[in-house]
């Protein structure tokens, strides 16, 4: 799992473990939704935005 991410939302939200994973499960799923339906980029990056408040910067880390 992405544990760097993990970790920010922990601290900086207050969220458990358990609450990261789930956020981050649902971000997955809604990115993953999103390149199926022909999302570019810019599109793929407000996700990340919008589900966990990260920089665009953290985009790869979370794919990877």
């Amino acid at each position: 799992m992405k544990e760097n991410i993990i970790s920010i939302l922990m601290r900086r939200d207050d969220m458990t473990r358990e609450e990261a994973i789930r956020v981050i499960e649902e971000t997955r799923d809604e990115i993953a939704c999103a390149i199926e339906n022909g999302a570019d980029l810019d599109e793929i990056e407000d996700i990340l935005a919008d589900y966990l408040m990260l920089e665009p910067d953290y985009l790869i880390e979370f794919l990877m």
